[in-house]
């Protein structure tokens, strides 16, 4: 079976997949209304276009778990947890990703070292949704072919008959979770179907047969700059955000702030502000007992004429602010 049919049928199975007694499923509209538990992304991320419901289809198997996400649009950016070591790959040809300022190859896998930096996106060009894998398990049960002593996430083109393999083995442990859990229902069989997936990772990173594929920037220097750019921005939450404000703060070119932006997270300082705003805003509407009114909401987030913040609200979520608030007060 071709890779392309490979993943179209795994997303059409994704969307239909309920949870069982092997396998945990979840759809939110946004990463606040994801339920907490140990079956999640191991960094944060953030939708940068509201475009779809974001699908999640997670199972245990021993040490190892398997993660299956569809979402839009999105930035990755944090610390992964030092807990646990990962390899993530997309179940899509092509697949729009920016790992590091630098566009997924096909075939890839990312490498996720214990407390590695993530700073990955997802361009607005993958509307409405892209479909990635992640196997992880416990840092001291790392294989030995798994690289994994860089600071960063790292991104590795593998063999593609190999990755071909892996697709299809994800596909038949979620497809068992989902239509058959009584398969799964052993601690042997679950390790047995973790250690079939752990192998198949493992043989596509062995020495020699995968190619790390560098940043093509220099990375460490520019994730000090965006840890910067967000300070500046949380010290003003209801003020203006401006690129030479920024530029000068940071005693760098307005144009080099920009390209940083552009390079690693795919989108410029004043569209990565509005979204951040919008989005305080509207956890603010759902979650915060103080903010009772729209207009309380607009000025906190720096905007004083409340028409234009209902209208980049409502554009940007597909709902109005009130709409939003009257969830909350239900």
């Amino acid at each position: 079976m071709p890779d392309c049919d490979i993943v179209q049928n795994f997303r059409s199975e994704l969307a239909s997949y309920s949870s069982t007694p092997a396998l945990i499923v979840d759809a939110v509209e946004d990463p606040m209304d994801l339920p907490a538990g140990p079956g999640r992304l191991n960094v944060p991320w953030m939708p940068t276009v509201h475009s779809a419901l974001s699908r999640f289809a997670v199972t245990f198997l021993g040490e190892v778990r398997l993660l299956a996400a569809d979402l839009p649009p999105s930035l990755f950016e944090g610390t992964a947890t030092e807990q646990s070591a990962a390899v993530w790959f997309a179940m899509e040809q092509p697949h729009l990703s920016v790992v590091n300022g630098v566009p997924l190859p096909e075939p890839a896998l990312v490498v996720a070292a214990p407390g590695a930096r993530c700073q990955a996106y997802w361009p607005a060009a993958a509307v409405p949704s892209q479909v990635a894998v992640a196997i992880s398990l416990p840092s001291a049960e790392t294989p030995t072919a798994w690289p994994i002593a860089s600071p960063m996430f790292t991104v590795h083109r593998v063999d593609p008959s190999g990755l071909r393999r892996l697709r299809v083995a994800v596909r038949d442990v979620l497809r068992t979770a989902a239509y058959d859990p009584t398969a799964l229902a052993t601690d042997e069989a679950r390790r047995a179907a973790g250690a079939r997936l752990v192998g198949a990772a493992s043989a596509l990173l062995a020495e020699g047969r995968a190619v790390e594929i560098p940043p093509a920037i220099p990375a460490p220097r520019y994730l000090d700059v965006l840890d910067r750019i967000d300070r500046f921005v949380a010290e003003r939450p209801d003020r203006p955000i401006l690129l030479d404000e920024v530029a000068a703060s940071l005693r760098l070119a307005p144009r080099t702030v920009h390209n940083i932006m552009k390079t690693m997270r795919g989108m410029t300082l004043q569209a990565y502000v509005k979204t951040i705003k919008l989005r305080s805003a509207r956890r603010h509407l759902l979650q915060t007992e103080a903010c009772d009114l729209v207009k309380q909401a607009a000025l906190r987030h720096g905007y004083t004429h409340l028409g234009r913040f209902s209208q980049e609200y409502t554009k940007f979520f597909g709902e109005s602010p009130s709409a939003t608030l009257s969830r909350r007060t239900r």
